[in-house]
């Protein structure tokens, strides 16, 4: 904030909940950024079938569900899990923050 008044420049606030931020990403829109940061197709193709087919079932009342498609979210515990949670971050902070280039203003100061 300091920054900003001393610049005389917007000040742009996010706040971020990251609770459960691990099963919020959406596949689709994962496979598109990998594709955008260069990540080879091979590697694309292997986190593709590691995350395809993935089913879940619930207990209710005691009772198994029956098994539902799962289509977001990273998977807890994977090694590659915070970098794909990251990289879905970095482009919406990237996006939020385009264009918005800010300048240092000198300031003249009589005595």
């Amino acid at each position: 904030m300091e920054q900003s008044l001393e610049w005389n420049s917007p000040l742009y606030v996010n706040f971020q909940d990251f609770k459960k931020a691990f099963d919020s990403v959406d596949w689709k829109s994962l496979w598109i950024l990998l594709r955008q940061f260069g990540v080879p197709q091979k590697l694309r193709a292997l986190i593709s079938k590691m995350y395809g087919g993935t089913t879940a079932r619930v207990i209710n009342a005691g009772e198994l569900t029956d098994r539902f498609n799962i289509k977001t979210g990273v998977r807890q515990g994977c090694l590659l899990s915070p970098f794909l949670f990251l990289l879905a971050v970095d482009y919406i902070m990237r996006r939020a923050t385009e264009g918005k280039q800010h300048e240092k203003k000198q300031h003249e100061k009589s005595y």
